[in-house]
């Protein structure tokens, strides 16, 4: 019929061929699925890292997909390395999580960069406590000429810095996160070689069985459990808090007692022996 009918078959040719021209358009201009977010992206990270903190290998190949890379470590401390993809001025964070056995604890240094040696004590007692992780920052506090991508990890929450903190408290419930700072500013008020800061996500009883234990290893240093703003308002604190976690170590330290743990190995040691037993510790309290 649409042969007879030239004036159909001319209707229907045209039609389709609007059709075509229409999808094209469409296809062309359509903006796909909205971007991930922030929070979307730290809810993947987390999955993988509860696996990678699991065992096993079969995560390994789903974080580049999430911006991430990683490997095995040294052989001499057998476990995985996490790291970002885009080199030194990536704000994705390092990670190192050891293979089993391992004590239930991972040392932190969001600032690395600003507060000298703690990235350096992160990894020296990550070696000499067996923690079972260490994270510290792989771009710098602030941007830089050379790194435009400065981050401060501990006020954004959807990092996967943070998001490692909680993979790890929610695969050990009974570990603790320690982080490591220098002595702020802020806190210049009251002088002291150690604070241990009693905001979100700690526990009570921790803070105070690690400042007796610390008390005797440092040679009776000043050693103090502070209300800082900065452990207030620290983002992994309150995301582990909201996690209904309460092994939240946030340390700072005065710069000679960096210096002394650093090259010191008996003092580390000491140090070290207390965080173990931190995290051995039972029947924690929130201090808020």
């Amino acid at each position: 019929m649409i042969e007879r009918n030239p004036i159909l078959a001319l209707a229907l040719t045209t039609a389709a061929g609007i059709g075509i021209i229409i999808a094209l358009y469409l296809s062309l201009t359509d903006p796909g699925p909205p971007p991930e977010s922030q929070k979307e992206r730290f809810e993947r990270v987390h999955r993988v890292m509860i696996e990678a903190f699991a065992g096993g290998a079969a995560w390994s190949g789903r974080v580049e997909v999430l911006g991430l890379q990683s490997g095995r470590s040294a052989a001499h401390t057998p476990g995985w390395q996490i790291t970002g993809t885009q080199g030194a001025c990536d704000a994705s964070g390092s990670y190192i999580i050891r293979d089993r056995p391992a004590n239930s604890l991972i040392l932190t240094a969001p600032h690395s960069e600003t507060d000298a040696q703690t990235g350096e004590l992160a990894q020296l007692l990550f070696e000499e406590a067996s923690a079972r992780g260490a994270a510290w920052n792989s771009a710098p506090q602030t941007t830089t000429d050379k790194c435009k991508s400065g981050l401060d990890l501990t006020t954004d929450r959807w990092n996967p810095f943070s998001a490692f903190a909680l993979a790890f408290a929610d695969s050990h419930r009974d570990g603790i996160v320690v982080q490591l700072h220098g002595i702020e500013g802020s806190s210049a008020a009251q002088p002291a070689d150690l604070r241990i800061g009693n905001g979100p996500g700690a526990s009570a009883q921790i803070n105070a069985m690690l400042r007796a234990c610390l008390g005797d290893a440092l040679e009776r240093r000043n050693i103090r459990i502070s209300s800082s703003e900065e452990a207030q308002n620290n983002a992994q604190g309150q995301v582990l808090r909201r996690g209904n976690h309460s092994g939240f170590i946030y340390m700072e330290l005065s710069d000679a007692l960096r210096a002394n743990l650093v090259n010191d190995n008996e003092l580390r040691g000491r140090f070290a022996s207390c965080l173990v037993a931190a995290s051995d510790t039972d029947d924690r309290a929130y201090t808020s």
